[in-house]
């Protein structure tokens, strides 16, 4: 009886999480109730234990900003450097100011920082491991209603940018995930089936 209570939950478990996996959706509109910082904290742990590089260690930092000092700071190092862009210095100042604003009412934001190693190949092995971290974490975070959205904006490799986000030399940032709950579930979009990617020898 026991093994099959144990059997029954471990494929309760297998079922919560393919469901999971097939229904997490990216997340670009959140409502404006703030994030609990101590679930969000707990979720970034369990998924940070699921992976080590060969040193024992996982190779980034993170950045954590929920205030509203915080978010405004952020955002300006952001328009700033996208004013640097020709395209943007077109931009009507009430233009930038929505998307300034629109950015700042996200909930939070999870800056996400790399360690580089000497190594070319080490530093690879290392974002490949940094992602998978952040896929948990994603999937994790989707579990208890939290949604996000993963940023790699060109912005956030100008090093006007690095440096006053505070990065050292021999740091740079992987994404900036924008956080928050969710009001509405986007629709599914049709994705490749995996069989016409993959090859048989």
């Amino acid at each position: 009886m026991e093994d099959q209570r144990v059997m029954g939950e471990k494929e309760k478990w297998s079922t919560h999480m393919s469901q999971l996996v097939r229904e997490r959706r990216t997340i670009r509109s959140f409502s404006e109730q703030p994030l609990p910082q101590e679930i969000v904290m707990e979720r970034l742990q369990a998924a940070a234990q699921s992976v080590f590089n060969e040193k024992g260690k996982l190779p980034c930092r993170f950045v954590y900003i929920a205030s509203r000092e915080g978010k405004e700071k952020a955002v300006s190092l952001i328009m700033s450097v996208y004013a640097e862009h020709k395209l943007y210095k077109w931009l009507p100042s009430k233009v930038g100011q929505m998307m300034a604003e629109r950015i700042i009412s996200i909930p939070a934001f999870l800056v996400v920082v790399q360690e580089m190693e000497e190594s070319e190949e080490k530093c690879v092995r290392d974002y490949a491991l940094i992602c998978a971290m952040l896929q948990s974490f994603s999937l994790l975070a989707w579990d208890c209603g939290i949604g996000l959205v993963w940023n790699t904006e060109p912005y956030m490799r100008k090093q006007s940018f690095a440096t006053a986000m505070g990065l050292q030399q021999g740091e740079r940032i992987v994404t900036i995930l924008f956080m928050g709950n969710y009001e509405r579930i986007p629709k599914g979009k049709q994705r490749t089936p995996v069989m016409k990617k993959i090859s048989f020898l």
